[in-house]
């Protein structure tokens, strides 16, 4: 069901109005089923209403509309087939939606294409989908490898800084000692 809020803008209060409007349709046959029909296929397109409903599919979008219709014994795309085929609202006076469904249907028979044929997944995309994953596999291991090269790289070129470094200050505590042993041969403290 679709939540009708007192808070909302008047952008989005057509239709919803609108949903209003047809639900006070209910329990009605005949021309005022051809009403509601006409109210609930413009909320059918309205892209506010199906923004407001997270952009939903037709077929989603269609069974929110369903509740506004479960009286009429058709669901709301049989309602909107029947609202297409017969766009006049005098057709509707008799009121006998399921003698208009029947007719339009059998008028349809041979007009209705199949649906889209199934999609197949052949050998040749299979085997596509299969280099593809190994492509990417084979391409992170590489990342993987150039990584660690690196990092083995760097650790080296630090354990070389840090191997210089020590040697310095093995030379400087030579040079330190040295100095000291000269000052206290002069005659001084160190």
């Amino acid at each position: 069901m679709i939540a009708i809020q007192p808070t909302t803008t008047c952008s989005t209060m057509a239709y919803k109005m609108q949903l209003l409007e047809a639900r006070k349709l209910r329990g009605k046959s005949g021309v005022k089923a051809f009403d509601r029909a006409k109210i609930l296929c413009a909320v059918f397109d309205d892209d506010e209403f199906r923004a407001e409903c997270g952009n939903l599919d037709d077929f989603r979008a269609a069974a929110l509309l369903d509740e506004y219709v479960d009286d009429l014994a058709v669901g709301f795309l049989d309602l909107r087939a029947m609202y297409k085929y017969y766009p006049r609202r005098s057709s509707w006076r008799e009121g006998r939606l399921g003698k208009m469904l029947r007719e339009m249907l059998r008028a349809n028979e041979t007009v209705i294409p199949a649906a889209r044929p199934p999609r197949v997944a052949t050998a040749e995309t299979r085997k596509q989908l299969t280099q593809q994953l190994e492509e990417a596999r084979r391409e992170k291991a590489r990342l993987k490898q150039t990584k660690e090269d690196e990092l083995i790289a760097f650790r080296q070129t630090k354990e070389t800084e840090l191997a210089q470094l020590r040697s310095q200050i093995m030379k400087l505590k030579a040079e330190n000692n040295r100095l000291r042993q000269l000052v206290i041969d002069l005659g001084g403290t160190p």
